[in-house]
C-alpha cells in the first residue's frame, strides 16, 4: 500500500504542478505518508483520527503547499467517510 500511495501522491503532485515540485523530498515524504494513512483507513472502511492527523506536520505541509486543490477537497470527503467504521454491506431483497 505504501508504494501505491506514493505513486498516487506523485500522480497528484504532477497534476498540481509546480506547487510541489520545488519543495524538499523530506517534506514530500511526510505529506505522502500522511496521505497514505488516510487512504488506508478509507479503503479499509476503518475509522481515522482526524484530530490527530490535523495536528501532524504532514497535514500542515499539505495545507501549506496544496490547500484548495482537488486533493484536499477529496481528503475532506475521506475524513467524513472515516468518522465511523464502514465494514458492512446492506443487502436488500
Amino acid at each position: 500500500m505504501a508504494e501505491s500511495g506514493k505513486k498516487e501522491f506523485e500522480r497528484v503532485s504532477v497534476k498540481i504542478g509546480g506547487r510541489i515540485r520545488d519543495i524538499p523530498d523530506y517534506i514530500k515524504e511526510s505529506m505522502y505518508n500522511g496521505y497514505i494513512k488516510l487512504i488506508e483507513a478509507y479503503v479499509g472502511g476503518e475509522t481515522f483520527d482526524e484530530k490527530t492527523f490535523k495536528e501532524s506536520k504532514a497535514y500542515l505541509y499539505i495545507l501549506r503547499f496544496i490547500d484548495g486543490t482537488n486533493t484536499t477537497l477529496e481528503m475532506k470527503k475521506m475524513f467524513m467517510d472515516t468518522k465511523k467504521e464502514n465494514l458492512y454491506i446492506k443487502i436488500e431483497y
